[in-house]
């Protein structure tokens, strides 16, 4: 809950003050911390504690290297590459699907797994795991692309950018304290509904942006996304892993973050190709008008070498004028695809709200004694 409070002012803050590096190397002695709180504080379970370690899935473990790998390749390089065009995109696709077909196969037939898929034959996981993949897949999306319009099309810096999204976090940590109390009084199925509808209310506000627009009008929409994140997220995970065994759990906590992290790179790709594709369909829209006959066209091209003139001469002015009408319809096709990404995201996370009622309400778990 503190990282989406901190990481975006931080985060903004080192890379203004120093460099972007810092965001990676700051994690070094963090992680060093972390490790050692780990192994002083955090226990095994008893049913782990007391099992016998058996041998490694090998193979499991090199075909999920093998899909992992070449996946995540494709996603962060995708677009630059030109997705299909690219051999070098085809052939890595090739290669993760393949590996992730054997995967499967080889999980399902195993005794031990590296990976039990066996838990998605409780229908109360799958169903939570396919609305973790919208849910995440949708905010790690609006994560990216909304500090990237703050920063390309408002002209705001690295620290007001974090500035502007970190209530985004104050909402997740407020709806947290909370939902604990409330699950108490009110079925789970309700809450994640409500926090993904409010998520998709928070995105769809964000669909409202233009050139103009104070900073509350971006931070009160990313603290109803947060808010509902943390509505939707703990009733989700409950009702997702409430019919599990205990010993299940370590699995199903593993695929879930597998699934979430996946979910965001695949959010990413979809959405900053979206972002490209549909800037550059509108921006030739757009410059279909730009003729001597469209008389706003020619009203705003006379009025822009007239206010060139004076400082630059007729003949420079002209070709200013030219380059500056162009750069305004770059910026309005752009801002017309961050509109079209809110509105889309915000769309299908609407669509996913009657999702939280295929599941079925589950009995609280007795607390595992730890000794």
């Amino acid at each position: 809950v503190v990282a989406p409070i901190v990481g975006p002012i931080v985060g903004g803050w080192l890379t203004d003050t120093y460099s972007w590096r810092w965001n990676f190397q700051v994690n070094v002695p963090i992680g060093i911390v972390a490790c050692f709180l780990i192994a002083r504080f955090v226990e095994d379970p008893p049913y782990i504690r007391d099992a016998k370690p058996g041998a490694l899935d090998a193979a499991g473990f090199l075909l999920l290297a093998f899909w992992l790998g070449p996946l995540q390749v494709v996603l962060d390089k995708g677009q630059q590459e030109d997705w299909f065009a690219s051999s070098l995109i085809t052939r890595l696709t090739v290669l993760f699907i393949v590996a992730w077909a054997l995967l499967v196969v080889r999980e399902l037939r195993v005794e031990k797994p590296l990976v039990d898929l066996r838990v998605f034959g409780d229908a109360n996981f799958s169903i939570g795991m396919a609305l973790t993949v919208v849910l995440m897949g949708a905010i790690y999306s609006s994560v990216t692309v909304l500090p990237l319009f703050l920063q390309t099309l408002m002209g705001y810096n690295a620290s007001l950018s974090g500035l502007a999204t970190a209530p985004r976090g104050i909402g997740s940590a407020i709806a947290m304290a909370l939902v604990g109390y409330l699950l108490s009084y009110l079925d789970g199925r309700y809450l994640m509904a409500a926090g993904v509808g409010l998520v998709a209310l928070g995105t769809f506000m964000l669909g409202k942006v233009n050139l103009s627009i104070p900073m509350e009008s971006v931070a009160w929409p990313c603290f109803l996304q947060g808010f509902g994140m943390g509505l939707a997220t703990v009733p989700l995970m409950t009702l997702a892993v409430g019919r599990l065994r205990n010993e299940q759990m370590g699995n199903a906590a593993g695929i879930f973050n597998l699934l979430r992290n996946l979910a965001g790179s695949v959010g990413i790709a979809i959405t900053t190709t979206y972002l490209a594709r549909d800037a550059q369909r509108r921006y030739s829209l757009l410059v279909s008008r730009m003729t001597p006959y469209d008389p706003a066209y020619a009203e705003r091209l006379a009025f822009l070498q007239g206010a060139l003139t004076p400082w630059t001469g007729r003949p420079q002015a002209r070709h200013q004028a030219h380059g500056l009408m162009q750069a305004i319809v770059l910026q309005q096709a752009s801002l017309a695809a961050f509109v079209d990404a809110f509105y889309w995201t915000a769309l299908v996370l609407a669509v996913c709200v009657p999702t939280a009622f295929l599941m079925t309400r589950v009995e609280s778990r007795e607390p595992v004694a730890l000794h």
